[in-house]
């Protein structure tokens, strides 16, 4: 929980002094999370059961909780920016379908957890370059035609 809050609050510096444009501190977001997540899964199953193990594991859930807590406002800032107000709640859950087909799909299968954790690490990944092209996506917008 307290690094979510610092991840938050991260946020809140980060947009305060105005720093890279918001796609691209997602995108960097995105990409720690799924570091850290890949991390995990591999820590679950190269390295032997110790304490090195259970450190290591422990650093790579404190940073992806980083990034649970700054994905959360970053996100709602872009989508205020992206999705139009008339369609938001429309849109939002259109995106819903997918995401709990996915869950039924973790659940209902006997994945181990490094299986489940590189899977969410792949479809960070995956979002991280979705990220990318909105951010390519919103630059060509914002920019002022002559």
């Amino acid at each position: 929980m307290m690094s979510c809050l610092a991840g938050s609050s991260y946020f809140d510096l980060a947009s305060a002094r105005g720093g890279p444009a918001c796609e691209a501190l997602l995108w960097r977001a995105l990409v720690v999370g799924a570091v850290a997540l890949v991390g995990a899964g591999l820590t679950l199953l190269l390295w032997p059961v110790g304490l090195g193990h259970t450190l290591m594991i422990l650093c790579a859930f404190i940073a992806f909780e980083f990034v649970v807590g700054f994905y959360f406002p970053m996100a709602a800032l872009i989508k205020s920016r992206v999705v139009p107000e008339v369609l938001r709640t429309t849109i939002y859950n259109l995106y819903r379908i997918p995401m709990n087909a996915l869950v039924l799909l973790v659940l209902l299968n006997d994945l181990t957890l490094p299986t489940i954790f590189m899977a969410c690490g792949a479809l960070l990944v995956t979002v991280s370059a979705f990220q990318t092209q909105l951010g390519k996506q919103v630059k060509l917008e914002t920019i002022p035609r002559a």
